[in-house]
């Protein structure tokens, strides 16, 4: 907010590295577009609604590291492991953003669990998702994206991309104090592996779910039971059992999003996650991967349409 001399230099420093052709994301304008209604982002919207971000790493914080060219190095509170990390990669078809590509092989990077924010955990029967913004082609593989927690303690979360069939899915593994609950989500008709997609899938309602590239969702049964964040590192682009990694993923991440809601079932949360599946299409230069259906196809979520 302010003069237009002020918005200018807040806005220069951040492009002037930028290579030319470089596409101002739209919710960046939204004080300039006042007459069409604030641009809805999810950066200071979710906590309106009664959802919380409690993890958001945006692309364009991704840092490469200060000693090695080309090698990934932080992004908010996650760090590259330091024998085996990911290459960062300093400008993208997607509106010349950066991204963080794992090679599939041994590329990990995790939150150390002292900076892991208590938020993760969600609270019994609430709802909750993780969003990713990624390419991930087809590795014939069962890839884990994201892990919280060891897979034989109560709370464990696993994420995953399994490839190893006709099918594509999403697999989503929660454990109780008793017994696993998994979601294994059939994605086929909606992920592509030549394009960048929009990942969004978690719990609604004790259900499974996945949404893929702003389609509608595939479900499955859950239990009332949440995640929790134990007393180990959760892990990005890799999974773990025992303390040995496993399952490395072969992918290019840009943005990584995880947020929950106050209570179960609350109308807004999916009201909130099909806007941010139009922001980041926006962001991203990615519109076209959205349905002609979407809400948000032929135009922004905004605060208030005027």
């Amino acid at each position: 907010r302010g003069t237009e001399d002020y918005r200018h230099s807040i806005v220069e420093p951040v492009l002037e590295n930028r290579d030319i052709g470089y596409v101002t994301p739209e919710y960046w304008d939204q004080f300039w577009n006042y007459k069409l209604g604030a641009i809805w982002h999810p950066d200071s919207n979710l906590m309106s609604s009664g959802n919380t971000a409690v993890l958001w790493q945006k692309a364009e914080e991704i840092s490469e590291s200060s000693t090695t060219g080309g090698e990934f190095d932080s992004w908010g509170d996650i760090v590259a492991d330091g024998t085996n990390p990911p290459a960062y990669v300093s400008t993208s078809s997607n509106n010349k953003f950066p991204y963080i590509d794992f090679d599939g092989t041994n590329d990990s990077a995790s939150i150390p669990f002292a900076s892991c924010p208590a938020g993760l955990a969600a609270g019994a029967n609430n709802d909750y998702c993780i969003v990713f913004v990624l390419d991930l082609p087809d590795s014939n593989a069962t890839q884990t994206l994201f892990q919280m927690n060891q897979t034989t303690v109560p709370g464990n979360f696993i994420v995953q991309h399994i490839s190893t069939s006709t099918n594509n899915q999403i697999k989503l593994t929660l454990r109780n104090t008793l017994s696993i609950s998994t979601g294994t989500l059939d994605v086929s008709s909606n992920f592509s592996y030549s394009n960048t997609n929009i990942l969004i899938c978690g719990r609604i309602n004790n259900e499974h779910f996945a949404r893929v590239n702003g389609n509608t969702a595939v479900t499955a049964a859950g239990h009332g039971f949440s995640p929790s964040l134990g007393s180990t590192d959760c892990t990005i682009g890799h999974g773990y059992t025992g303390g040995v990694n496993r399952d490395f993923a072969n992918m290019n991440l840009y943005e990584l999003l995880y947020f929950t809601a106050d209570s179960q079932n609350d109308s807004a949360f999916l009201t909130d996650i099909i806007k941010l599946e139009g922001a980041l299409a926006r962001k991203f230069d990615i519109v076209s991967v959205l349905p002609d259906s979407h809400t948000y196809k032929s135009h922004p979520p905004r605060v208030i349409n005027i």
